[in-house]
């Protein structure tokens, strides 16, 4: 069953977007050396020829794309390419909201930096008034 063959139900229980899968399944057939057609994102990475190298290599593949920090070993949870596509979609705008809630804490601690710069603050002020991290 290729990708664009699924049943309604089978598509509805991805939690990734059709291009996320797609994207996947063209990058594992590269690293497996097949056809992309060749690859039903509902079956298991082992049925699929997936070993520990090709894991690792894919894993490394996705993990540049995407700019996710997904160990190899999520391949055993998340056991084909459907499921994996979901944690990748759910990694990258987790990654997304660090760097923004990052980029607010810089700015924070830049303008916090200046007040004590230009006396308008203490350092023992500044150190109370530094964005928390949770």
């Amino acid at each position: 069953m290729s990708f664009e063959d699924q049943t309604p139900a089978t598509a509805a229980s991805a939690t990734a977007p059709a291009a996320v899968v797609a994207e996947l399944v063209l990058e594992l057939a590269d690293v497996l050396q097949v056809k992309p057609e060749q690859i039903d994102p509902g079956q298991p990475f082992r049925a699929l020829g997936v070993g520990s190298v090709p894991a690792v290599q894919f894993v490394s593949l996705v993990n540049r794309r995407y700019g996710t920090a997904i160990r190899a070993s999520a391949l055993f949870e998340y056991s084909t390419p459907l499921a994996f596509a979901g944690l990748v979609v759910r990694e990258a705008e987790g990654r997304e909201e660090d760097a923004d809630a990052d980029q607010v804490a810089a700015e924070e601690v830049g303008a916090l930096l200046d007040a004590v710069r230009e006396d308008r603050l203490s350092v023992d002020e500044a150190l109370t008034r530094l964005p928390q991290r949770a």
